[in-house]
């Protein structure tokens, strides 16, 4: 998490869009004084120049309690990901 955070963000989408990447997850830790924007500015960047679906999830420090709802929205993730495959999305 070193750096400014416009620095951070563009090499997140220069690294995903070099390893070809079919969906972004962004991981939010609450607290975490670098992660009250920059997540969403990610996300929203992802999808506007990458076009790839991104979907933010908050990771609590104890995630026993969420995972069922992480496992949900990471599978739903999958779930467009397929989807756009058979409908020729990004290649």
């Amino acid at each position: 998490m070193a750096g400014p955070s416009a620095e951070r963000a563009e090499r997140i989408l220069r690294d995903a869009n070099s390893f070809r990447a079919e969906a972004a997850v962004i991981t939010i830790i609450p607290g975490a004084s670098h992660c009250a924007y920059e997540g969403a500015a990610i996300a929203e960047e992802a999808r506007r120049r990458l076009d790839i679906p991104a979907v933010e999830i908050e990771i609590p420090v104890l995630a026993d309690s969420v995972e069922t709802r992480i496992r949900t929205r990471l599978e739903a993730l999958v779930e467009v990901v397929l989807a756009r495959r058979s409908e020729g999305g990004r290649s």
